[in-house]
């Protein structure tokens, strides 16, 4: 005999999986968006000789751009903006 209880915590690792998956996609879709949003301005400070990502992570925190959670900027955001905006032809 299944008691109701059992039976649904037999099913809460695949729901649990399932949001897993969707949350990661739908954050995905909002880093594409805000680094789509982002190449103008990527372009921008590249022009003006921000090339290492030292560089361009004080040039967005100077311009205080926030990351798309909201955030300063680290080199590892800046470094995953970049793989983020190479997808789209922006290029290193």
């Amino acid at each position: 005999m299944v008691l109701e209880g059992d039976r649904h915590k037999a099913r809460q690792p695949i729901n649990i999986r399932e949001a897993g998956d969707i949350g990661r996609a739908t954050l995905g879709v909002v880093a594409d968006d805000h680094a789509r949003s982002l190449l103008t301005v990527l372009r921008t400070v590249r022009a003006e000789g921000s090339i290492t990502l030292a560089a361009i992570t004080l040039a967005l925190n100077g311009r205080r751009i926030p990351t798309a959670r909201g955030a300063r900027w680290h080199l590892s955001s800046v470094a995953n903006l970049l793989a983020r905006a190479q997808k789209f032809g922006a290029g290193r």
